[in-house]
């Protein structure tokens, strides 16, 4: 069966480094589904083809152990074909330019011994010479020859090289070996496994653009057996290399930021570390961390207080009114131009940051806003904060986030004197003299990070967009200046002690109002509480007399029982044809008895006891049995027990002569 994790491998496998286990293991879950129709054999051969593709990488030292082989010097021809293929590619495109429409060119083969490259054009077969420097980076490539194409054979090594990098690589990637894209490697494995000396070299070929394809996918790191992609890490190290991506706040490869994998992070980067383990990540890098997980908390769902307090940090708010010019804006001639709101990233003075995750999470807040001729002056926005209709030109709509992590938007222009502005700056090349600015609030934390060996203000949250509006002056450092001055009035961004300096009057009314409502609270909860406190003394009366009940009920159930069980005894012990004595000892015997259990077996055995009884009384051994008629009659006999049990009834002492 298919190995779903590393540890699930055979204990001869688990002696390989790691990176053999992954090779291993991806090798034999593609060799599964290729040989599934070989029955018995399917496992044996899978078990072949892993490791032969294992084999490619590594090799036994003189010591037994496994090692990765030693790197060859890099050749044209051993390590640079898929390089030297997309030069020849890219020469061969340049001549023969690519159309939708006719056939188009690309390269089958080449022999970088020979100095020969073969190519397609629309089923056509040619040759041509070409040359190539020795770092590999241009080629020159001569005229083409029509020849005829025919079947050649190469060595398999060259396919097991190949076959080893394709599963070094799926190990490495976000692709699993099931694609479609790479079913060359099923067509690989049964030629590995079965040792063919020489295999197509049409084989070959497909395979280095299976290989060529793959190295183009997203990288992956592989965390309990899951595939994560490099956004699902809130550090890396080097993008390039996913050893050195650390924290992931994914838990699936598809199920997106959770809490639970933030809170790991979190606690990766607390002082004790997680369960006393420390991160190896540089400590001057965890303010940045910490604002990502911060970011990833909030895409989770998780609201501020039930952050981590190892991600927490005290923030402000600011005013966000940064630019970006109109320069690739595309204008319609029906008044609709699609513009970029906010780029991710550092704005233009990088006073800002703005994350990806960020816009991501928090693009739809600029979904339906205005957007007016300029920002307001300082006394425009004291006079009509919530301006005016003359200066609305536009309504922004279909914002969505592009392929960047930029916000994107389509502004339907309302009037039409700016409609021909815009018109006119498109045809002349002047959009970039015009730009867009938002006018909308901030959240990050006060203190500034290092990004990018910048000093900057992360923008962690947009709490609300007021307008997005047209300005003249693109090149205004982001920002415009004269309305940053206004700031400090600003309701929704002006911090505390700014309030109590300007506004001592209303931060008094304010802590009036908390106080009364603390107090009213505090009287509300202290009513509740002797409120709870009654009902417990209720509830423990009511419980104490809950038990007296019970404990009654079950004394008087029992009694009835007793009772029940007394009655049925009785009426055993007297329907039996027992003499007095022995019905008074059952009837003590079972004086205290809670059930009538036992009494039917009791009567039987007294009877057989008296039965006995009677019969060791004979007198026995004293001549032949007196005939018919002698001996006493039943009356004398009657009269004879009386004697022996004064106190027996009649029927009882007939009952002991019928026993005779």
């Amino acid at each position: 069966m298919p190995y779903a994790a590393i540890a699930d491998l055979p204990a001869s496998v688990k002696v390989l480094p790691a990176a053999a286990q992954r090779i291993y293991r991806s090798a034999f879950n593609a060799a599964w589904e290729t040989y599934s129709d070989r029955g018995e054999r399917r496992e044996q051969l899978s078990h072949q083809t892993a490791w032969a593709a294992v084999k490619t990488k590594y090799r036994k030292n003189a010591d037994g152990e496994w090692v990765a082989k030693e790197s060859n010097v890099p050749t044209v021809t051993e390590t640079s074909t898929e390089d030297i293929r997309a030069l020849l590619q890219a020469a061969l495109d340049k001549r023969e330019p690519r159309s939708d429409h006719g056939p188009n060119v690309w390269v089958r083969d080449f022999d970088p011994d020979a100095g020969t490259v073969v190519y397609d054009i629309g089923g056509l077969i040619y040759s041509a010479p070409y040359v190539i420097n020795d770092e590999a980076t241009a080629v020159q490539v001569g005229d083409g020859s029509r020849v005829v194409a025919k079947t050649t054979y190469t060595s398999a090594e060259s396919l097991r090289r190949l076959y080893g990098d394709l599963c070094l690589e799926v190990g490495r990637r976000t692709i699993p070996a099931t694609s479609t894209n790479l079913s060359v490697m099923a067509t690989i494995a049964p030629l590995l496994s079965e040792g063919e000396a020489d295999v197509e070299q049409a084989v070959v070929m497909e395979a280095e653009q299976a290989l060529a394809w793959l190295k183009a996918q997203p990288l992956a790191r592989s965390v309990d057996d899951e595939k994560l992609p490099l956004e699902a890490f809130a550090y890396a190290g080097d993008s390039d290399d996913p050893s050195t991506w650390r924290l992931p706040m994914w838990e699936t490869a598809d199920g997106g930021v959770t809490k639970k994998a933030v809170d790991h992070c979190a606690a990766w980067i607390s002082p004790g570390g997680l369960k006393g383990k420390l991160t190896d990540i540089p400590v001057e890098l965890f303010p940045v961390i910490r604002a990502r997980l911060r970011g990833a908390y909030r895409e989770a769902g998780v609201d501020d207080v039930s952050m981590s307090r190892w991600v927490k940090v005290p923030a402000g708010r600011s005013l966000l009114l940064d630019v970006i010019p109109l320069t690739e804006a595309a204008i319609s001639d029906k008044g609709i131009a699609t513009i970029v709101v906010v780029e991710s990233g550092f704005n233009t003075s990088k006073e800002r940051y703005y994350p990806k995750e960020m816009l991501a999470r928090d693009f739809q807040m600029f979904e339906g806003v205005k957007m007016y001729a300029d920002h307001p002056t300082e006394k425009e926005d004291e006079e009509r904060p919530e301006r005016s209709i003359r200066d609305w030109v536009a309504n922004l709509i279909n914002v969505s986030i592009g392929e960047k992590g930029e916000i994107l938007g389509e502004a339907i222009i309302v009037k039409p004197w700016l409609q021909e502005t815009l018109a006119e700056l498109r045809d002349k090349g002047l959009l970039n003299q015009m730009g867009v600015s938002i006018n909308a609030i901030g959240e990050g934390p006060e203190e500034p990070v290092e990004i990018e060996g910048v000093m900057t203000r992360v923008v962690e949250k947009i709490v609300a967009v007021r307008s997005v509006d047209f300005v003249t002056e693109p090149g205004a450092g982001g920002a415009v200046t004269m309305y940053e001055a206004a700031a400090q009035h600003d309701v929704d961004v002006v911090g505390l002690d700014q309030l109590r300096e300007r506004r001592p009057d209303l931060v008094k009314q304010i802590e009036t109002s908390v106080r009364e409502s603390v107090a009213q609270e505090v009287k509300r909860t202290m009513e509740l509480e002797k409120q709870v406190e009654e009902l417990t003394e209720k509830l423990a009366t009511i419980t104490g007399d809950l038990e007296t009940a019970k404990t009654a009920l079950e004394e008087a159930s029992a009694e009835k029982a007793k009772a029940e069980a007394k009655s049925a005894i009785d009426e055993a012990i007297a329907a039996a044809e027992l003499p007095d004595p022995s019905k008074r000892q059952l009837t003590a015997r079972f004086a205290n008895a809670e059930t009538a259990d036992g009494i039917e077996e009791a009567v039987k055995a007294e009877i057989k006891y008296v039965a006995e009884l009677s019969e060791a009384g004979k007198v026995k051994g004293m001549g032949p049995k007196a005939p018919e008629g002698d001996g006493p009659s039943p009356d004398e006999l009657k009269e004879s027990f009386r004697g022996l049990y004064p106190n027996a009834s009649d029927g009882e002492l007939e009952n002991l002569v019928k026993s005779r």
